[in-house]
């Protein structure tokens, strides 16, 4: 398996499809932003694949050091067959000096997908990564976040976020990391 930068016009189209099938509507960015971004290496998009076989992507913004895993999909027909922890051991490997830090959904229990966002839960939390005690917001949502360090810090986050986004796109987006509320 490997994780590759270099994309062509195919890698486009398979990325968007699953982008559109694999995010709900409001946690999605226009699908040409996110492209413009890795084209003006200001982001990049890793294909995740085992030969020719496209498993899924990743979509980061990298800081001095930390590399904000925003959007992490695999394919359907490729999921529970250990791909996306291999995924996740990858980019470790690629950013061994760098703290990985997602967003991830709240664990609210009236949620309608509350047993996927258990799973997912689990899923990083046997890759690695652990709690911080910070929400991620953007577009309006605010997300638990999660490190592969303790020491994750707002700055770290936002220096990958300003990294990425114009002053125009930022202030849009609303992007703001903040201390958790306690429970």
């Amino acid at each position: 398996m490997q994780l590759r930068e270099q994309l062509n016009k195919t890698d486009y189209e398979k990325i968007a499809a699953l982008y559109v099938s694999a995010f709900p509507k409001e946690e999605r960015l226009p699908f040409a932003v996110l492209k413009k971004k890795a084209e003006n290496k200001k982001g990049s998009f890793l294909i995740i694949e085992e030969g020719s076989q496209f498993i899924g992507f990743m979509h980061i913004s990298e800081g001095t050091s930390l590399v904000y895993l925003a959007f992490f999909a695999i394919d359907e027909a490729c999921r529970e067959k250990h791909y996306g922890s291999t995924a996740l051991q990858m980019l470790k490997e690629r950013y061994p000096k760098k703290i990985i830090l997602i967003a991830r959904e709240a664990l609210d229990p009236i949620a309608e997908n509350y047993g996927q966002r258990v799973r997912r839960y689990g899923f990083y939390l046997r890759n690695g990564f652990q709690d911080i005690p910070y929400t991620i917001h953007e577009c309006s949502i605010a997300y638990d976040a999660m490190s592969t360090s303790a020491d994750t810090v707002p700055e770290q986050y936002l220096e990958a976020i300003h990294a990425w986004a114009d002053p125009i796109t930022f202030k849009t987006i609303g992007f703001a990391m903040k201390k958790r509320n306690a429970d």
